[in-house]
This record gives C-alpha cells, sequence and structure tokens, in this order.
C-alpha cells in the first residue's frame, strides 16, 4: 500500500507536466556530462567530477526510470529503518514522508540528492543491525555521489557510536560543537516552507502542528525536539538538510498524532476534527507543490530555439539557463554550478551588463566574456522588465541585431 501511495506521488509531476522536458536546469547538467569526461562548455571548464557516480549512472539508465526506482526503494529503506516504532507508527511515518515536498522534490527533480539519500538510509540500516563491517562499500559508493551527505552521515554514525558505546559527556560536547559551528560557518537560507514558495522546503501545516505538540507533549518528545531543531539549523544552510529534516519531521508527526488521539478530550469530535485538519494539511502541500514542480522550466521552445545557433557559440543569458545552454551544445557564461574564486566579481559584472543601460559598458562586458547571442524568453522579458538590456536589445542596432523571434523567444546576435 505504501509502495503504491509512492509510486503515484512519483509519476503525479509527469503526469501534471504539459512539457517533455525534464524539471528544473540541473539535470542537464548530470545529463550532459554523463557524455563526456570534460565540461567543455561551462564557463568555468569543470571537469566530471561533481557526483561523479550519478552521471555515470546515467550513461546507461533513463534519468525518469532511475528516479522512479530510487524513490520506491527509498520507500522500502525507510521503513526498514524504522522498525523500533510499533507497525502503525512506521506506515504513518512513511506515509507522510511520501506526500511530503522533500520526497517529491528528491525523486522528480533529476539531481544526485536521490540516490545520495538511499545509500544514506542503506548505510542507516546497516548501523542500526550492528553490521559495521559492512559500512565502508557503501560509505566510498556515497563519496562518488554527494561528499556534503558523505560528511554529514559519518558525523551522525559518529555521534550514535559515543551515544551508545562511550561516556555521553563526550557526546553531548561534540553537539554543542557542531551547535556553535551551524550558527557560524556558512549562510542563512530562509527559504524553508515550501508552501511559502521555496524549491525545496518542509509543510508548514507539518511544522506549525509540530509546534503545537510541543507546547502539550514536551515533556514526553523533549529530546526528539532538541534533534528537529539541530536539523532545522542544518536545513538553513545546507540544502541536503531539509530531506533529513523531512524525515524526521514524518517520524515526530506520527507521534505526536498518536499522541493527540490517546490524549483526554472532553470532546472527540474536536479531537478528529483536529487529525483530519492535520492530513488535509499535509496532502494539499504535498498536492499544491506537485502541482507547482510540474509547471517549472524549461519549455521545449528553449531547446527549439537553441538548436537554431552554431554548436559552441556563446551565449549570455539569465544564470538559471546555463545548463540548458550548454546541453544545447552551445557555451555559457555562467550557471547554477560555476564554482570559481572569483565568481562574486564575475556575478556582479555580468549582473552590471543587464542592469546598464549605458552601451559602451555593456558592450565592454559582453566582448569581455566573448559572448555571440543574448537569449531571452517571455520569462526573462519579464524578470528583466526595466532593465537596461532590454532596452538596449531593442533601441542599439548598432551592437544587437535580432536573428530569432519566435512565440516570444528571441534571440539577439551581438557584433563584438
Amino acid at each position: 500500500m505504501i509502495l503504491l501511495l509512492a509510486g503515484s506521488a512519483l509519476l503525479l509531476p509527469g503526469i501534471l507536466r504539459k512539457e517533455n522536458t525534464l524539471i528544473g536546469d540541473k539535470p542537464y547538467y548530470h545529463l550532459r556530462l554523463a557524455q563526456t569526461d570534460k565540461d567543455e562548455l561551462s564557463f568555468s571548464g569543470r571537469d566530471n567530477e561533481l557526483s561523479f557516480g550519478w552521471n555515470f549512472i546515467l550513461k546507461y539508465v533513463s534519468m525518469n526510470i532511475a528516479l522512479f526506482v530510487l524513490g520506491l526503494i527509498a520507500i522500502f529503506l525507510l521503513y526498514l529503518n524504522l522498525k523500533s516504532l510499533r507497525l502503525n507508527h512506521r506506515f504513518l511515518s512513511v506515509a507522510i514522508f511520501t506526500l511530503s515536498p522533500a520526497f517529491i522534490y528528491m525523486f522528480s527533480i533529476g539531481e544526485r540528492f536521490g540516490i545520495a539519500f538511499v545509500l544514506s538510509l542503506v548505510i542507516s540500516y546497516l548501523v542500526i543491525k550492528e553490521k559495521y563491517k559492512f559500512l565502508v562499500l557503501p560509505f566510498i559508493v556515497l563519496l562518488l555521489f554527494d561528499i556534503s551527505i558523505t560528511i554529514f552521515a559519518l558525523t551522525c554514525l559518529g555521534l550514535y557510536l559515543l551515544y551508545f558505546k562511550k561516556d555521553k559527556s563526550i557526546f553531548y560536547g561534540i553537539v554543542t560543537i557542531i551547535f556553535l559551528l551551524l550558527l557560524i560557518i556558512g549562510k542563512w537560507k530562509f527559504n524553508l516552507i515550501s508552501d511559502f514558495g521555496s524549491n525545496i522546503g518542509v509543510s508548514v501545516f507539518a511544522l506549525v502542528f509540530v509546534l503545537f505538540c510541543f507546547t502539550v507533549f514536551w515533556r514526553k518528545l523533549l529530546p526528539m525536539f532538541g534533534i528537529l531543531f539541530i536539523l532545522i539549523l542544518i536545513s538553513l544552510k545546507f540544502e541536503f538538510g531539509i530531506f533529513y529534516l523531512s524525515v524526521f519531521l514524518s517520524v515526530l508527526l506520527s507521534l505526536c498524532l498518536a499522541n493527540v488521539y490517546d490524549a483526554k478530550w472532553e470532546s472527540e469530535l474536536i479531537r478528529d476534527f483536529m487529525i483530519l485538519l492535520v492530513f488535509c494539511g499535509l496532502l494539499f502541500s504535498g498536492l499544491s507543490y506537485t502541482n507547482r514542480l510540474s509547471q517549472e522550466m524549461p519549455h521545449q521552445e528553449i531547446f527549439d530555439a537553441l538548436e537554431s545557433l552554431p554548436e559552441g557559440a556563446v551565449v549570455f543569458s539569465d544564470i538559471t539557463y546555463g545548463h540548458w545552454i550548454t546541453y544545447s551544445g552551445k557555451k555559457n557564461v555562467w550557471d547554477t554550478f560555476t564554482r570559481i574564486s572569483n565568481f562574486d566579481e564575475i556575478e556582479k559584472e555580468l549582473n552590471s551588463a543587464i542592469d546598464s543601460r549605458d552601451s559602451f559598458l555593456t558592450k565592454q562586458i559582453l566582448d569581455k566574456y566573448n559572448v555571440d547571442y543574448i537569449f531571452v524568453d517571455s520569462a526573462l522579458t519579464e524578470k528583466w522588465n526595466g532593465k537596461g538590456i532590454i532596452y538596449l536589445l531593442e533601441y542599439d542596432s548598432g551592437q544587437f541585431r535580432r536573428i530569432y523571434d519566435r512565440d516570444g523567444t528571441i534571440i539577439w546576435r551581438h557584433y563584438k
């Protein structure tokens, strides 16, 4: 039954999607790198080292099939990992996670996180079964998919062993250090709630209900709320943290619901209504997020337009279009995976080319990055409304010439 629910959740974004394209920009990076060992089209010219394992798998397996199978495996492994819970709590926890935006994202977007998450569940299961000698291989494999999740899994393993095998004072000392490090390192990213537009997030209904339960059952569930607080901090600093926060939140929700159901109520009708309201809220969050995800770019018109350009041409557009440009065989000047030491300066410079109406400054920047073409579609026209580059493209005929115009997608030739 749970696998059927998971399968439905995994298929729904594709059913609702009107486009035949994959969702988002990052899957196109992995698909392209699956076919080459050297990235010669991205501005930073990366080697095929970011998520090498995921790129390797995509050489031989369709991305959609891989994501669907991995999603079902993840649900099965999560069920095995929750063996310490009562049967009804296990089913409820897994069902709630299946409806979560994090689960839908992981196995609908062709990122590396899905398979890394599955491997971390394998590691967790081996730890629970105390099969420590078998941990080396999954950790090595996990390292090929995501370094951050590998470090997270190693840290969790170390804390687990310290808590159950050693002096707990050491455990609490290390937890305090981790807490302080989370406050210091990295940048805060306050986009945790999927209902408020976050690409990856948790349900606002889930958080509100858990906070309500904390005020009522905090004595029973205090240690779990402590873990929840740490996971929220991790999620506000690291993108992958939201996936583990969602798992833990699902378990905590099932326990909160059980406590609410077992509590003494003057009216059972109010109790049942509250539980129904929570379930409806979680279902609404999942379906709303799925619908929003199914409408995400890219549109096929983007690739049709880029196909009209010569191979290897340098195309300038928004940073989020970078992987679509390179997937089409053209060179970009930036993308969401650009990782070089002076990228802050480059980003500032390219943004100034978008903002400025100074024809000389814009030409100077575009020449510096050897830009041949500028790509703008209806979404970018709306996003860049009022920006200088839209004005210059329309009125500076000496520097730009429109060579493609179809369905709101326009490509301009830039004369160096």
